[in-house]
């Protein structure tokens, strides 16, 4: 299929809250599935993980939110990455990438990896990290294809 044509805008409030209300829900069912944990802890963890990378919402430190765009305009997506240094290197993590179900599998979540690289690069990171749920086979692909590499696996067997 040809790479979709798209583009990054900096997303704007009201896309933020109707991301965040969808994206807390969403990362409390991988959560909840990842982990065999209740509902009601998955999205304790969940809450959680807003509070520790978003105290201040969209204008959160080091926090960079981005609608994805078709070449029509249309929003079709979003990318959500901070920047951080530990140990002494720089680097850039996708904390989330989700495309609209029905636009999925056109190019726009390797475009959008691609084109927050030179953003990432721009700001001092040195790398660019992700994590990817065990079991979502078409994301991991998806960044392979993109260059990604294993840095470390973790697994577990129900009893």
């Amino acid at each position: 299929m040809t790479q979709a044509i798209s583009s990054l805008r900096p997303m704007n409030a009201a896309e933020y809250d109707i991301w965040l209300e969808y994206g807390t829900l969403a990362y409390a069912q991988d959560k909840q599935k990842a982990l065999g944990i209740s509902a009601a802890d998955a999205m304790e963890l969940s809450l959680a993980s807003n509070v520790k990378y978003m105290p201040d919402g969209l204008q959160s430190k080091d926090q960079h939110f981005y609608t994805v765009r078709d070449a029509a305009g249309s929003n079709v997506g979003v990318i959500w990455f901070n920047i951080k240094t530990e140990w002494g290197v720089t680097s850039a993590f996708v904390l989330d990438l989700e495309i609209i179900e029905a636009q999925r599998g056109r190019g726009y979540g390797r475009a959008a990896l691609a084109q927050i690289e030179p953003i990432a690069r721009d700001l001092g990171a040195s790398k660019i990290g992700l994590h990817v749920f065990g079991g979502n086979d078409v994301a991991l692909r998806l960044y392979q294809r993109a260059g990604f590499a294993v840095t470390d696996i973790s697994m577990s067997k129900p009893l």
